[in-house]
Order: structure tokens, then C-alpha cells, then sequence
């Protein structure tokens, strides 16, 4: 009950006639210089940038750092400074919903080939030719792909609706139910532990199975708690699985213990139990995508989900991930492509390319909060910019950011432990524009 009634007093103060003469004083406030860092977004999308179209379905980096970003509209090849498209004008691929899977030793990309209703196979790309096999012209019993692995000798194992595929650039394998130790035909997500394949499935009896093959011999690992799909499936340095379920949540499992932990919406931070990719960084951390929920990070400790609420994630549905060789996190959304390194993206080459097209302060994140919140902004131009808290009487409290900045997407960290409960103003200034938000400190 204190908590309403102090959330209704502070509601009642954001409604006074006191904020526009409290811009008065802000233009009178002194300004201290020190650098700022390289912003910890961008977001692509077909305004500012050579995207073909917002949807993206999937992601693959090559040897050489390239991103190769697969959309409902074509394939985008993107260097950092210039964008290439590939479509149905340009290629011999019969549709323009080209997703590229991965990159082989030979720095070949191979992508899924679809128009949304019917799957064409798959087809390698060396930089100048295309190659494409289907059940036409190669080992594949069927068009329809669901993943792509390279193992240490360059073979792929290709994951289908009618098993799995394996192809060393000369002769076809191809493994199902009645020839190996599959578990299912419908293979849905593939991942490599050194020498081990590892096959998740869609739908199996009502249960979540993984199997293992390391050319020899298969072993199958069954979950019978677990009632669906899995999504995609990663491997963390520990050698734990990470399988992301369509409706229970992700599932931690431990071939050595044979060990299965269950995180859903009832026991952990994830925001939905509906994921659709998940991703193992070089700092072990987890990244789940999801269905209208947004991204969601996990430690093995803490738990933090962006949104379009506290982050300029161009969408609450991620479809896929993928990391570059800066640890820039690539993030493809129905909505565009967003860049996040919260360190400052590295290896920005043009700064007057793929930048913001407004001026803007986000809500900060939480809020209320205690004792600590995240403060983001958005800059379309190189501009001076002084970003500063004061609390309801027009007194300075801490200044945040006061320093030229580049175009880009900024995130700063507000520490309020010193200060009391109450009513704050944040206020954003350039030298056109000014913006503020009120963050609410409870302790």
C-alpha cells in the first residue's frame, strides 16, 4: 500500500506546470569534457542501409568478418561500408528467400533456398558461382533444410525433414531411421563438439531427444519432461547443450551427468517460454531469441531481457543470431538488423552510414528503480551533447554524458545508490534539441 501511494504522489508531480520553467535553468548548465565511446547499436533496416528487406530470417559472418544476412527478399552481402544484394535477378536460385546457414573451410556460403510455401535445397556460393542440389541432383532426400554444420575435415551435415545429409565436396551420405541410430526423420537443429555431431528433432512421441554421433557409434539422450520441439540448439565452452523449445522454455543438458535443467517463464528470467534461436558467446554467456518477447542474456547467474521498451532492438521477435570476429552481436528481427557490443561496436568503418534518422531519449530501464538504471539515446548527427540528472528543484545531480559524439546508439548507466528516493528529471541536450525523461528512484 506505501508503494502505491508514493508511485500516485510522484504521478501527481509529473503533472505540475513546474518542467517548462525548469528548462530555464538548464541552459545554464556548465559543461566538463571527456571522451565518449563508440555507440553500443545499430540498427539496419531498408531506409538506411542496403537491405534488401527488414525480415530477416538468418545470419552467417565468413572468414573474412563479412556479414551475409538472409531476407525475405534476396541475400545481402555487407562489409561494413558497402551492401550487395542477391536475388532471383542476379543468381540462378529460383527464389529470393535465400538464408545463409553457414560458412565452410573454403570460406563457400551455404544457403536455404525458399519463397515461403515450397523449399529448393541448398546451394553454395564460392563469391562468383552457384552450385544448387536437391533431390535432383544430389544424395538429399528432400528440399527442405533445416540446418547446416562444418566439421575439422570440411564435410557439411546437412539436417532435413527426411534425415540428415552428409556431403564431403565428392560423395553424398545420407542417414535416416532405417540405416543409423536416428531417432527421427525430421531433423531440426544440428551443433559440433569437436568430433560430435549433435541432432535435435521436431516433434518426437512427446518428448525432447538428442542424439549423438561421432562417426561410429549414435547415442540418443531422452528428456520425457520436455513435450516440444526443439528450435536450435547450441554448445557452451563447459559442453553443456543449449536447446531452445518452442513453448517450454530452453533446457540445459550435461551428456557427462546426464543432467537436464528446464528454465522457463516459472523459474528463471526468460520472458516467454516460446524461443525461436539461441546463441553461445566467447564469454559463455547465452543468448536466446524469442517470440515477441525479445532478447534475452543469460550468465549462468543473471538474467537481462532487451526490448524495444530499454534498447533500440527493432523488434520483440529475434529470428537469429550470429557473432562477428569484433564480439559485435548481430541480431535479425522481422523488423531490421540491429549491431550491439555493449563495450562500443567495434570496427565501425563509416560513421555517416546506417545511423539513426532522429534525434531521441528512451525511457530509462528499469523505472523505478534502485539503485541502479540504464539510460539509452539515439544521435542522427555529429553533435555536442550533454546528457544530466537534477533532481525536482532544478539541481544538478550528476552529469553523464557532455562531449561531441558520433551518430549512433548510446547506453549509460546511472548509479543512484547515493542519493535519496524520489523524482528525477533526466535531460538530453544538443545545440538543436532538448528532451527529458522522469525516472523514479525507490528505495
Amino acid at each position: 500500500m506505501k508503494l502505491v501511494k508514493k508511485i500516485k504522489f510522484y504521478t501527481e508531480v509529473f503533472n505540475t506546470k513546474f518542467i517548462p520553467l525548469f528548462f530555464l535553468f538548464l541552459f545554464n548548465v556548465q559543461f566538463v569534457t571527456f571522451q565518449a565511446q563508440n555507440p553500443q547499436w545499430i540498427v539496419y533496416t531498408t531506409q538506411n542501409s542496403g537491405l534488401p528487406s527488414n525480415e530477416i530470417g538468418n545470419i552467417a559472418i565468413d572468414n573474412n568478418n563479412i556479414k551475409w544476412i538472409g531476407t525475405s527478399n534476396g541475400m545481402a552481402k555487407f562489409n561494413g561500408i558497402s551492401w550487395y544484394i542477391y536475388d532471383t535477378n542476379n543468381t540462378p536460385l529460383p527464389a529470393d528467400r535465400i538464408y545463409p546457414l553457414c560458412v565452410d573451410r573454403d570460406n563457400n556460403i551455404w544457403v536455404r533456398v525458399t519463397d515461403g510455401y515450397n523449399s529448393y535445397g541448398v546451394a553454395k556460393f564460392n563469391g562468383v558461382n552457384w552450385t544448387i542440389y536437391n533431390t535432383t541432383n544430389s544424395g538429399l532426400l528432400s528440399n527442405n533444410i533445416s540446418d547446416i554444420i562444418i566439421d575439422s575435415f570440411n564435410r557439411k551435415w546437412i539436417g532435413t525433414n527426411y534425415g540428415l545429409a552428409e556431403y564431403n565436396d565428392t560423395a553424398w551420405t545420407v542417414y535416416t531411421t532405417t540405416n543409423s541410430g536416428l531417432s527421427f526423420n525430421l531433423v531440426s537443429a544440428l551443433a559440433l563438439e569437436r568430433y560430435f555431431k549433435w541432432i535435435g528433432y521436431e516433434y518426437l512421441e512427446n518428448n525432447l531427444r538428442l542424439t549423438k554421433y561421432n562417426d561410429t557409434n549414435w547415442n540418443t539422450y531422452v528428456n520425457p519432461g520436455i513435450l516440444d520441439e526443439n528450435y536450435d540448439l547450441c554448445i557452451d565452452k563447459n559442453d553443456n547443450k543449449w536447446i531452445a523449445t518452442w513453448g517450454d522454455g530452453i533446457c540445459k543438458f550435461n551428456s557427462v551427468t546426464n543432467n537436464w535443467i528446464l528454465y522457463n517463464t516459472t523459474n528463471s528470467g526468460l520472458p516467454t517460454n516460446y524461443t525461436i534461436c539461441i546463441f553461445c558467446d566467447n564469454l559463455n554467456r547465452k543468448w536466446i531469441g524469442t517470440a515477441g518477447s525479445g532478447l534475452a542474456r543469460f550468465n549462468d547467474t543473471t538474467w537481462f531481457v532487451f526490448s524495444t521498451y530499454n534498447s533500440p532492438l527493432p523488434s520483440t521477435t529475434v529470428n537469429a543470431l550470429a557473432l562477428d570476429s569484433n564480439h559485435n552481436l548481430w541480431i535479425g528481427t522481422p523488423n531490421g538488423l540491429a549491431e550491439y557490443n555493449e563495450s562500443g561496436i567495434i570496427g565501425i568503418k563509416n560513421e555517416t552510414q546506417n545511423v539513426p534518422l532522429m534525434f531521441k531519449l528512451y525511457q530509462n530501464y528499469p523505472n523505478p528503480f534502485n539503485p541502479s538504471t540504464t539510460i539509452k539515446f539515439q544521435i542522427s548527427n555529429k553533435s555536442f551533447v550533454n546528457l544530466s540528472i537534477y533532481d525536482i528543484r532544478g539541481i544538478l545531480i550528476k552529469t553523464l554524458e557532455n562531449s561531441t559524439v558520433s551518430p549512433g546508439f548510446y547506453s549509460i548507466t546511472w548509479d543512484a545508490g547515493n542519493n535519496p528516493s524520489g523524482v528525477y528529471l533526466c535531460v538530453l541536450k544538443t545545440e538543436k534539441t532538448v528532451s527529458t525523461i522522469k525516472l523514479l528512484l525507490l528505495k
